[in-house]
């Protein structure tokens, strides 16, 4: 996994590799919306519930978890997202679950509305500035 230096926004970045990760899954119909330093990643297929690790879609957060879908010893990046950002939230078929919040509740609120507003089947919206 690189995160390339550069003048691209981080969340550009690990939006990209939501993309990828979600299309390598199966997913079809992928779409990124950027609101602040906040990033939805939404698909018209639960990707998290897909492939290896999906059964346990919280650990997909907190571990690396292998991706053989990708290719040999690519890993699925959910975790890699929530290391590098300050708040993640994420929906399937109900209401947004907040898997990391930092100290900031209306930033928040723009992730919870951001869930809301995405594709029904999946999406994670996350907050990270812009450096790294």
């Amino acid at each position: 996994m690189y995160l390339p230096a550069g003048d691209i926004h981080l969340g550009v970045k690990l939006a990209q590799l939501l993309v990828v990760d979600s299309l390598a899954l199966g997913a079809t119909d992928v779409r990124v919306l950027r609101e602040q330093d906040w990033f939805a990643v939404s698909a018209d297929r639960d990707w998290l519930a897909l492939g290896h690790g999906g059964s346990n879609v919280g650990n997909l957060f907190s571990s690396v978890t292998p991706m053989p879908e990708a290719g040999v010893n690519s890993i699925r990046h959910e975790v890699v997202v929530a290391a590098f950002s300050h708040d993640v939230v994420t929906a399937g078929h109900g209401d947004p679950v907040v898997l990391s919040a930092g100290n900031d509740p209306d930033a928040l609120a723009i992730g919870m509305r951001l869930c809301r507003e995405s594709h029904p089947r999946r999406v994670i919206a996350f907050r990270c500035d812009g450096q790294r």
